[in-house]
């Protein structure tokens, strides 16, 4: 097993371009800023949630983070996502390293994952308690990693990255 060479995600500081997504009656709930692709779904999801990346104070490299908004008892989902455009090699491992944290201390997420997908298909990552027992909502964002080990055939299509938040 080797290491593999790294892949490069596009503005994974969340710096250019910075913005928000439409948030609005009548706004599309699919979109991109930037490199990242989004989707939001759910019972008024496209007026009543909102996916922003600009400066944080809590941001660790003292710049930005994304932001995914959503009020309680909307029952929506956020999912903020790129395609890293190159294959997946045989007998590597990848490690998806991030941090992370919710806003506030009391847990309002009912479900959240982090994934490294191939061809879109989650193949590797974290979700629900496995990933929100790290997010606590006290002090700076917090970091999370796991792994991902190809086999003699790797999974097939591009790998990609995603992070989702399910209210």
């Amino acid at each position: 097993v080797a290491f593999a060479t790294p892949i490069v995600i596009s503005n994974p500081s969340f710096e250019n371009p910075t913005g928000s997504a439409p948030n609005g009656i009548g706004d599309p709930p699919d979109g991109s800023i930037g490199a990242w692709n989004y989707t939001r779904t759910g019972l008024l999801a496209a007026s009543l949630t909102d996916v922003t990346f600009g400066p944080s104070a809590v941001a660790t490299d003292g710049i930005n983070i994304a932001t995914m908004n959503f009020l309680i008892g909307v029952l929506a989902s956020e999912t903020l996502f790129q395609d890293l455009g190159v294959p997946l090699l045989p007998h590597s491992v990848y490690t998806l390293s991030f941090d992370a944290d919710q806003a506030s201390p009391v847990s309002l997420l009912t479900n959240a994952n982090s994934s490294i997908t191939a061809g879109g298909v989650p193949v590797a990552g974290l979700s629900n308690a496995a990933l929100l027992g790290r997010l606590n909502g006290v002090g700076p964002l917090k970091p999370v990693s796991f792994p991902l080990l190809t086999g003699a055939v790797p999974p097939s299509g591009n790998p990609g990255v995603t992070l989702q938040t399910d209210g």
